[in-house]
């Protein structure tokens, strides 16, 4: 129903976050940003999208736009939220690891790696979906990430051999509301005095308190950029925003509305998100898994 809006989304959302200095402001209708300090050090910045409010639509980088900033492809496409992507090859055209799509042109295939997962998105549907190596057609817009970090609003603690999330790192992450109604983008700020960076334990408890029902971690370290109204919002690792392969913004007032909003659309069987037996990609790595705590 149209009458949902963010405010009571977030009613639950929250409860764990007494002890950190939050300042929240809503930079546009159906959007709300909330930027966190915490003594641990954690530099946090957080972007909750009502997909269902009216003129939002998600935009990601189509092949033409891969290569730049998180802040110039904002820029290009109008989009009044953007973060970094899928993690890339800086030394192959700026192709991402994962399939790719963008202002609906899946890009050219690459040799992606099946075993990156997807957000994506189209005409009513929002959905993180297991790895696969060919777009389904209703995909308009998607960008790829490993692991996952929640599963069924429940944070993951078990990674099979991911060596990059046991180590603190500026961190990019991408999750979905139970609903599939609110796209929740953060970035958490590292390498630094200011803010540690965080595992991905730790990143995935910081989705689940934000209410992300299933999330995905995108490409972090010094590429993690997040743009809010033009400006980039946290500290970028390498101290300036580095040019990463892809990108996913969010339109508002876009031309054609409320493309991702999943009102009308039935909610997909449990089996097509969570597939039983675990998937084992090669080399042993797990990354679809219902092991959680």
């Amino acid at each position: 129903m149209r009458g949902w809006t963010l405010a009571v989304f977030l009613t639950g959302a929250l409860a764990s976050s007494a002890s950190a200095r939050d300042v929240w402001d809503t930079p546009y209708p159906g959007v709300v940003h909330l930027e966190r300090t915490t003594d641990t050090p954690w530099s946090i910045h957080a972007v909750l999208v009502d997909l269902c409010a009216p003129g939002v639509r998600v935009r990601a980088s189509s092949h033409e736009e891969r290569g730049q900033t998180t802040s110039a492809f904002a820029a290009e496409v109008g989009a009044a939220i953007a973060v970094n992507g899928d993690f890339f090859r800086s030394g192959a055209g700026y192709d991402t690891s994962g399939i790719a799509v963008g202002d609906g042109d899946p890009w050219p295939a690459s040799g992606p790696d099946d075993r990156w997962m997807l957000a994506a998105f189209g005409l009513e549907r929002a959905e993180l979906l297991a790895p696969m190596t060919t777009p389904e057609p209703w995909m308009s817009e998607s960008v790829g990430g490993v692991p996952e970090l929640v599963v069924g609003g429940v944070p993951i603690d078990d990674y099979f051999g991911w060596r990059f999330c046991s180590v603190r790192h500026p961190r990019t992450a991408l999750g979905l509301s139970d609903d599939r109604r609110t796209l929740i983008l953060v970035t958490v700020d590292g390498r630094s005095s200011e803010s540690a960076g965080m595992t991905c334990p730790e990143l995935a408890d910081l989705m689940a308190e934000l209410g992300a029902h299933h999330a995905l971690n995108l490409d972090g370290g010094g590429s993690t950029a997040m743009v809010v109204g033009g400006d980039v919002v946290n500290r970028p690792s390498d101290g300036s925003e580095r040019v990463v392969g892809n990108h996913l913004g969010v339109v508002v007032n876009g031309a054609t509305g409320v493309d991702a909003c999943p009102e009308r659309a039935p909610l997909p069987a449990a089996s097509e998100h969570l597939p039983e037996p675990p998937m084992q990609p090669a080399g042993g790595l797990r990354v679809w898994h219902q092991r959680a705590r």
